[in-house]
């Protein structure tokens, strides 16, 4: 090869050019191909919310009848009544929506000094005409039962029969809830075990057992609104969780939720037993669940039983 060089300037470039073609290719970089590949972002998954827990109903109250008892009102509209295949027993399933109208119902259970006003109108002589047998046969007033028993003028009137508690609400201008209002007054429009809720029941909402004593410990019923608000229903009924029983208007059949009608069922089957729910301070805590379901003849007088009234709007 021939090269001229001309100048200075010129073999500097052609020096360049003949270094810059012989420098050998870098090599690529390898650290980035060789590292795995990052996975592709994952979109972010919503976590879905739990249903809203229903608010509460406003409560609304007032003295109503002749009686001059304070009444709750409950607000027409559907409501879930039974129990689940997992919960309870067969008499209460299966559970479902039932459309119920509205209508009011006693804030507690009949009191004593109720069915001493009732007694000295005389309608409810049923009472008095037990009483007297005792005396007649010279036997002992059951201590359990609570009319006439001294410092029990505000625990509920029991030892009444299921005539005698709806001769009790008519006197009043009232009449018996249906086994469906009772419910529906004491659980609300949600489900819920209890009337407060689904917390497990014990001594601070309910008149119930506690290892293995009836009442708390007391052995008799508990006075009329001792719980307060913490055995209180949504709609504001105090004591439909434990204390006594209470007697509804309906006959009483093991099958009658398997085909009851949606909407205002009421049992009118031919049969000698009555329903009573709620629970007694004889019962333990599925005893006093707002769906349990049990029954007395209607001619039963028993130191579990009470009742309390509804009425129409």
């Amino acid at each position: 090869m021939n090269i001229q060089l001309t100048s200075p300037m010129a073999l500097l470039l052609a020096f360049c050019a003949v270094f810059v073609a012989c420098e050998p290719a870098a090599e690529p970089d390898k650290s980035s191909a060789d590292a795995p590949a990052k996975p592709a972002a994952q979109p972010v998954k919503e976590v879905p919310k739990e249903p809203a827990t229903p608010p509460a109903p406003a409560i609304k109250a007032e003295v109503r009848g002749k009686d001059q008892r304070e009444m709750v009102f409950v607000s027409a509209g559907p409501f879930v009544r039974g129990s689940k295949d997992d919960v309870g027993t067969e008499e209460e399933r299966p559970q479902k929506t039932l459309n119920i109208d509205a209508f009011w119902i006693d804030r507690t259970e009949i009191s004593v000094a109720d069915w001493r006003k009732c007694v000295e109108a005389g309608p409810c002589r049923n009472t008095q005409k037990l009483y007297r047998e005792y005396k007649a046969k010279k036997k002992k007033r059951p201590e359990q039962c609570n009319y006439g028993q001294e410092g029990r003028e505000n625990h509920p009137m029991n030892c009444v029969s299921w005539h005698g508690a709806r001769i009790y609400c008519k006197w009043a201008g009232k009449r018996m809830p249906t086994e469906a209002e009772w419910e529906k007054a004491a659980r609300g429009t949600d489900g819920r075990l209890y009337p407060w809720g689904n917390q497990k029941a014990d001594c601070s909402r309910a008149c119930m057992i506690k290892q293995s004593l009836y009442g708390c410990g007391q052995r008799t019923s508990c006075p009329v609104k001792s719980k307060g608000k913490r055995g209180m229903s949504p709609y504001g009924a105090y004591d439909m969780a434990g204390s006594v029983y209470e007697w509804v208007a309906d006959t009483y059949t093991r099958d009658f939720y398997m085909n009851a009608p949606q909407d205002n069922p009421v049992n009118k089957a031919r049969t000698a037993q009555r329903p009573v729910r709620g629970g007694a301070y004889s019962s333990d805590d599925d005893g006093v669940r707002t769906a349990k379901r049990s029954s007395f003849e209607a001619k039963a007088r028993t130191r579990f039983v009470g009742f309390r009234c509804a009425m129409n709007p």
